[in-house]
């Protein structure tokens, strides 16, 4: 998330390609970004990262939550 469309687009396939861990190193490195990853987890519960700054905006589904783990950085 972004309030610039070209940095969105800009930043969405280099943070996917770096993976979660280093995508959440990259995303806190520009404030103008707030990032929400999924990454594969065991037993199909996958981890959605969160970055701090959604906190208050970012929600989870209550049919989700069976599949999922939210984790904020």
């Amino acid at each position: 998330m972004s309030g610039s469309g070209f940095a969105c687009d800009t930043w969405d396939t280099p943070i996917f390609v770096l993976g979660a861990e280093a995508g959440r190193q990259k995303a806190l490195e520009h404030r103008e970004l707030s990032v929400v990853l999924v990454s594969p987890g065991p037993a199909d519960v996958d981890t959605v990262w969160v970055e701090s700054t959604l906190r208050d905006r970012f929600v989870l589904e209550s049919a989700a939550a069976p599949h999922f783990v939210v984790r904020y950085f």
